[in-house]
């Protein structure tokens, strides 16, 4: 198993494994930003096929020597160079008082594996452009 699947599998485990050490899911859940229901989907794997489970399925290496067919899904995303493809999401911070809610706007360079985000105060398509125009172009297109 690669690194990659080794970082996945060991923080789903350590959630595991804080509920079990506190004795309270709630809590454990709350620490390590899950919810429960993924905690008892993870929990749920795990005691159905082990640890390995835990792998998302459209991430495990597909068994070549059974399968001939050409629609068999790989991991990896082929990419020409820096700034070919990337993907960009948005996500929920935290709630801070005079500005409310914080929102990071985050972009991942599939070929380098580069990151880079921002801060805002709301989820428009403005922030988005405002990202990739602000941080993005610059560090790709210069």
């Amino acid at each position: 198993m690669n690194s990659i699947f080794q970082n996945v599998n060991k923080h789903k485990v350590g959630l595991l494994n804080l509920a079990a050490e506190l004795g309270n899911v709630p809590r454990a859940c709350k620490v390590m930003g899950y919810s429960r229901y993924t905690f008892y989907r993870y929990q749920s794997a795990v005691e159905s096929g082990g640890v390995e489970a835990l792998i998302e399925p459209n991430r495990r290496k597909p068994n070549l020597r059974n399968r001939l067919d050409d629609d068999v899904a790989f991991v990896e995303i082929e990419t020409a160079h820096p700034g070919y493809l990337g993907s960009q999401d948005t996500f929920y911070l935290d709630t801070i008082k005079v500005v409310r809610r914080i929102y990071q706007q985050t972009f991942v360079d599939t070929y380098s594996n580069v990151a880079t985000a921002k801060l805002y105060s709301t989820i428009t398509p403005i922030a988005a452009a405002d990202l990739l125009n602000d941080k993005v172009l610059p560090l790709f297109f210069c």
